[in-house]
């Protein structure tokens, strides 16, 4: 699961990776050897989690969503 924090923090700093993120987990899958578990959790819950967060997210602000996300995945 850490490479799958590693990407969440990636897209709460970067928008565009976020949309990918968001809309093409199936191609991070064999990109970052990601378990299925790890995409049903890009598919489900992260992803609604992923939708709410501000554009941007602000350099303050980062390290609470990072957290956030990572118990989520914990």
């Amino acid at each position: 699961m850490t490479m799958l924090i590693e990407l969440i923090s990636k897209g709460i700093e970067d928008y565009g990776f976020r949309q990918v993120l968001l809309w093409s987990p199936d191609d991070l899958s064999s990109l970052y050897n990601l378990s299925d578990a790890e995409i049903n959790l890009l598919k489900g819950s992260i992803h609604a989690e992923l939708l709410k967060l501000p554009n941007p997210v602000e350099p303050e602000q980062r390290e609470k969503y990072i957290q956030f996300f990572t118990d989520l995945v914990s």
